[in-house]
């Protein structure tokens, strides 16, 4: 159990003076040794702390996967929907044949602008529902309407929230060219 102090820094790494010269140059076979044993030492500790935080993570998952099981059930239990759910629901019935064309046709003459703010902090999913409504409602034969999204991407904080902001660029050109 002491081994890792006798042949281990604080730092848990393998010490540069095992023995004193005068040792090394008499036995240095035996230097030799003590430092290959050093050297396992080393990798041993970090195959332990290797096992530790492999296990703590692995116990992390189970309690968040049971944190999110039990949430998602009381959303059911009481029929409510969060943010995440709001926009994966809409993303579904814009792209829902046949409810699509009615959801759209109401939207119809229900605005002439699309503005989005923030954009760099728009997630995937939410790109998704801004791309279907510029391509259903931005229409060459509707040419009164228009799209405007203003975003900086070294702002972006929401990457928690899925946000990506290379979607931001990807979609600049995608757009321009729809438009033009």
């Amino acid at each position: 159990k002491h081994a890792p102090e006798i042949f281990l820094t604080q730092e848990g790494l393998v010490r540069q003076k095992l023995v004193s010269k005068e040792f090394e140059r008499t036995f240095p076979e035996l230097s030799q040794t003590l430092k290959e044993f050093a050297t396992w030492v080393y990798h041993d500790q970090q195959h332990e702390k290797n096992v530790r935080i492999i296990s703590l993570t692995l116990a992390f998952c189970q309690i968040s996967k049971s944190i999110f099981d039990a949430y998602e059930m009381e959303k059911r239990r009481q029929g409510l929907l969060d943010f995440e759910d709001v926009i994966s629901l809409t993303l579904r019935l814009l792209q829902k044949p046949g409810i699509s064309d009615w959801i759209f046709y109401k939207l119809d003459g229900g605005f002439e602008h699309i503005l989005l703010d923030e954009a760099q902090d728009t997630s995937p999913t939410q790109w998704k529902v801004l791309q279907q409504l510029v391509w259903a409602l931005l229409t060459p034969d509707a040419p009164q309407r228009t799209l405007f999204v203003v975003g900086d991407i070294k702002q972006s904080i929401y990457s928690f929230q899925g946000a990506r902001p290379s979607v931001f660029n990807n979609l600049r050109s995608e757009f321009k060219t729809y438009l033009t």
